[in-house]
């Protein structure tokens, strides 16, 4: 942490403020870099007399895009400024002129001690001159060739982030190889690459590619620029992956550092198993994200708990979980009772994504969504979206949502809930008080699940064991448990059930079973084996 923490300093000399503002995004493309589009020949180009600009919103910039904040961030220490008072220009390609740009600004625009580059290509008096001469005497760049730059040409993915870990001096990866499929080892690019990935600067074009010689947008220049500036690495807290060591109070000594540090935004952990003590659990603070390879497993140890989180966030809000794996205990457990062992626990908290994740193998529900107590001031979750995540085989149900407002659940694959009653993909199921009523501020409301199939264990349970979505059944069918539901596009393989919500809709959904419907829903386009009304 030490080591890195001085690389940054020396590196941002003082500008950076910083604080993550929570983003909506779409299927994932915040976790990863969009590969790049078309060329664009009219760029305009960033120029000295664009530090005027005044600090607008971008119109081509939309909150929901993976390069919002990055944006914003890169803006806000002057990094960049934009190709007109109006646009950014995300999905344009970078020049090589400006990428050495934007990695001078980002170390405070230091005096080269010659503007002699030996470039033909580079006059005195351009913009970039000193960027390069600086790039040049720091051994970031050594030019196309001795006496050219190329300084208006197409800068690569693999280019930027060759110039990216250069001009850091960070100490070379642990691990050189990677899988991507599309970096060999003896490029001079697989080293740069290597240690982008080990740090959560980059997460491919997909699974398996990166695109090195594909354009280096705008957009993902600066978004590869945010995450080494604003993300700390649990290695430097002292997680080691694949040792058989519990590497719960690291991760938790990250994200605590990480909340109180202005300038870091991200927790990363990079590929690899991690011990994870449920009973402890990773405890999540406000304003702080938590970024995850792939590749990385937190790996679950036994314990016999009738209850615990894996992941736990209680009172806190503008979080992003993203990436990785989920390892839960149930097949470990040594006690019997409960039904409360939850891969993500989350209690009266707002502004939460949970994405690109798998979560599995939990004693009690994968996601819950609650609150601590009735009976305070708090009033449950608000502005949840659980996107493209994979939730299968927990023990009670995939998620349960106990008190919650808006949330979204997108392109999500849910499946085989079982072990404990109700065994549901997704149930909706607010406590009752002691008067057996359900308080008016525990109803959920504003609830929206689209393009997610949800696959269950069995069918004909009348009472909702085993159903794909269920609003929860109770024996007095005027108790209301949600209100404004919306489900689209959606494959549910088993039985549904709508008991006691108001407001539902139901669109261009298969229900491959039963669909109980005590609450006359809204059906516009969707198909089922049987329907039973009440």
């Amino acid at each position: 942490m030490k080591k890195r923490r001085h690389i940054l300093a020396a590196l941002l000399a003082g500008v950076f403020t910083g604080f993550v503002a929570l983003g909506l995004l779409p299927s994932g493309v915040q976790a990863a870099e969009i590969p790049a589009v078309a060329d664009f020949t009219g760029e305009q180009q960033e120029s000295e007399e664009q530090n005027t600009v005044s600090r607008q919103s971008f119109e081509d910039v939309q909150e929901g895009r993976y390069f919002y904040r990055p944006v914003y961030w890169a803006l806000e220490n002057n990094i960049t400024y934009g190709t007109s008072p109006t646009t950014f220009s995300p999905d344009n390609y970078c020049t090589r002129a400006q990428t050495v740009s934007f990695l001078w600004r980002m170390a405070g625009e230091p005096e080269p001690a010659n503007i002699q580059t030996g470039f033909t290509d580079v006059p005195e008096y351009s913009y970039y001159a000193k960027a390069v001469a600086w790039a040049v005497e720091n051994q970031i760049t050594f030019g196309k060739s001795p006496t050219t730059f190329d300084p208006e040409g197409v800068c690569t993915r693999a280019e930027f982030v060759a110039f990216l870990y250069r001009s850091t001096g960070a100490l070379a990866p642990q691990n050189t190889r990677t899988r991507f499929v599309d970096v060999e080892d003896w490029r001079y690019y697989a080293t740069p690459i290597a240690w982008a990935v080990e740090n959560g600067v980059t997460v491919g074009t997909s699974p398996t590619t990166f695109s090195p010689n594909e354009t280096c947008t705008r957009g993902q220049v600066v978004t590869f620029l945010h995450r080494w500036c604003t993300t700390l690495n649990v290695r430097d807290c002292g997680a080691i992956a694949n040792d058989a060591i519990d590497d719960t109070d690291a991760i938790n000594q990250a994200i605590e550092k990480a909340a109180a540090e202005a300038k870091v935004e991200a927790v990363y952990i990079p590929a690899g198993v991690y011990v994870i003590d449920a009973k402890k659990s990773i405890q999540m603070k406000s304003n702080t994200n938590l970024l995850m390879d792939a590749e990385t497993l937190l790996d679950v140890t036994g314990n016999a708990l009738e209850g615990y989180s894996v992941i736990h966030l209680e009172n806190v809000e503008n979080i992003s979980i993203s990436g990785g794996q989920i390892g839960g205990e149930r097949y470990k457990h040594t006690g019997s009772g409960g039904e409360w062992g939850m891969g993500i626990r989350m209690h009266d908290s707002r502004n939460i994504r949970i994405s690109n994740m798998s979560i599995a193998r939990n004693w009690g529900d994968g996601i819950y969504l609650g609150t601590t107590n009735h009976t305070d001031e708090l009033y449950g979750c608000e502005n949840i979206v659980i996107q493209n995540c994979r939730i299968y085989d927990n023990r009670r149900s995939n998620i349960s949502i106990v008190d919650a407002n808006q949330v979204v659940i997108d392109g999500c694959t849910i499946t085989d809930a079982n072990g404990a009653a109700p065994q549901c993909g997704i149930n909706i199921e607010p406590n009752r008080d002691d008067s057996g009523s359900i308080p008016a501020d525990a109803i959920c409301k504003d609830i929206t699940i689209s393009n997610t199939t949800i696959n269950v264990r069995g069918k004909g349970d009348y009472w909702g064991q085993f159903f794909c979505f269920m609003t929860m059944n109770y024996p007095d069918n005027s108790i209301i448990t949600a209100e404004n539901i919306r489900i689209a596009n959606c494959t549910f393989n088993g039985d549904c059930g709508n008991y006691s919500g108001a407001n539902v809709s139901i669109s261009d959904t298969l229900i491959g079973g039963t669909f109980y419907d005590e609450q006359n829903t809204e059906l516009n386009n969707v198909s089922y084996e049987d329907i039973w009304r009440g």
